[in-house]
């Protein structure tokens, strides 16, 4: 599995509204945090010029999330899948006739570990 710096970017305007909200609770998401940055699970993907000039292509499109626009074109040029809960990205990319790279959490199987309960983080001090 991947994550990109732009991931990261995303997650904290969440955090930004979970703080305003009063619901930020920073164990948890130091947690996350971690659990992607720091462990063996997740790699990184790289942003590439030809990703910004793709994102920006899916933005002239009407496609307005430039984060999704990134990481898609990203996954798109990386031959990765993109997993999203975002019901409008699926539309936008079966309806422009973009390669369909999408997955979702139905399409996820849970591994042993967490079917056992045993969250992949559990290692990350």
């Amino acid at each position: 599995m991947f994550y990109s710096d732009w991931s990261l970017l995303e997650s904290s305007g969440l955090v930004v509204r979970l703080i305003r909200q009063g619901n930020y609770q920073e164990p948890i998401y130091q947690r996350g945090l971690l659990g992607i940055t720091k462990t063996a699970v997740y790699d990184t993907v790289e942003m590439s010029p030809e990703n910004h000039l793709t994102a920006l292509r899916f933005l002239q499109r009407g496609h307005s999330d430039m984060i999704d626009n990134l990481l898609y074109a990203a996954a798109l040029k990386n031959r990765y899948q993109f997993l999203t809960v975002d019901h409008d990205l699926a539309i936008f990319i079966t309806r422009n006739n973009i390669r369909d790279a999408i997955l979702t959490s139905g399409d996820v199987r849970p591994s042993e570990e967490c079917q056992e309960g045993v969250a992949p983080s559990d290692d990350v001090d």
